[in-house]
């Protein structure tokens, strides 16, 4: 019964201060700084990980509209479709040879 009261008197840090030596609290210490960089630099990871999720998928949107637009661009600039608009919209001909002037150099 005595034993009980002394140790329900006793505060816990001044026991485990009395158990407790100097390198080992260090050490303690030592592995709790650790345990928090540890933490930081896997949080850090992810939000460069997710960083890089959404540049990749914002390069993938791009190259997407680059070849739609690279696909419009050969649509609308064939040969084909220029002379036709050429000769319905503003009424051009192909000119004969006569009409064709020679540059001699």
């Amino acid at each position: 019964m005595d034993e009980i009261r002394r140790w329900l008197d006793a505060t816990p840090l001044l026991v485990l201060r009395q158990q407790i030596s100097a390198p080992v609290l260090i050490l303690f210490l030592l592995v709790l700084m650790s345990a928090v960089g540890v933490t930081y630099t896997a949080y850090l990871n992810r939000q460069a990980f997710h960083q890089l999720q959404t540049q990749l998928m914002e390069k993938n949107a791009l190259q997407e509209e680059w070849g739609q637009l690279l696909l419009q661009h050969s649509t609308l600039t064939s040969h084909g479709r220029v002379e036709t608009i050429a000769r319905d919209q503003l009424n051009m001909d192909v000119p004969g040879q006569s009409r064709v002037l020679v540059v001699q150099p």
